[in-house]
């Protein structure tokens, strides 16, 4: 089996189109578990990096293996699959493409206004290991802490079941 990589994960999922919490139902795996996969925060159990690779594979991306003095690992998708159709990118006045940061390539309607009914985000499903990693990982990063915004200290002090760090 291949070695998945956090490159190669953020690679497939935009080979695909798809959020990590899209990839998280798909595989089973919680979405800070692949957040801080991808930011290569946190390795993964063995059978976590086998869940994601399974459900890219059964998405149609093909893992390329890696060849010495060739090329790294690669991923393309299986011969029939057709690629998502992706927004287009917006226009700002001038005609030209305005500065999304890239994140058109995932599709969204930057035009659109959330509708008063959208369902509030699901609840994180950490487990307690998920919430002793955020803890310990936030701790040992005070400068990286400090430069949150007050609102996302707030968020996630909640989320890790604490008063404060």
């Amino acid at each position: 089996m291949v070695k998945l990589t956090p490159e190669i994960c953020r690679a497939a999922r935009a080979l695909l189109a798809i959020a990590q919490r899209d990839l998280g139902q798909r595989a089973g795996v919680s979405h800070p578990t692949i957040a801080l996969f991808e930011m290569a925060d946190r390795q993964p159990y063995a059978r976590t990096l086998r869940d994601l690779t399974e459900a890219f594979e059964a998405a149609g991306v093909i893992f390329i293996e890696p060849k010495d003095g060739v090329h790294q690992l690669g991923i393309a998708l299986k011969w029939g699959v057709e690629p998502p159709k992706v927004g287009k990118s917006k226009t700002d006045a001038t005609g030209q493409g305005g500065d999304t940061g890239g994140l058109d390539a995932l599709g969204y309607d930057w035009e659109s206004e959330p509708a008063d009914d959208d369902e509030p985000l699901p609840p994180l499903d950490w487990t307690d290991e998920d919430r002793a990693e955020q803890i310990e990982h936030w701790r040992s990063r005070p400068e990286a802490w400090a430069k949150l915004h007050e609102v996302s200290r707030q968020c996630l002090l909640r989320a890790m079941g604490v008063e404060r760090l």
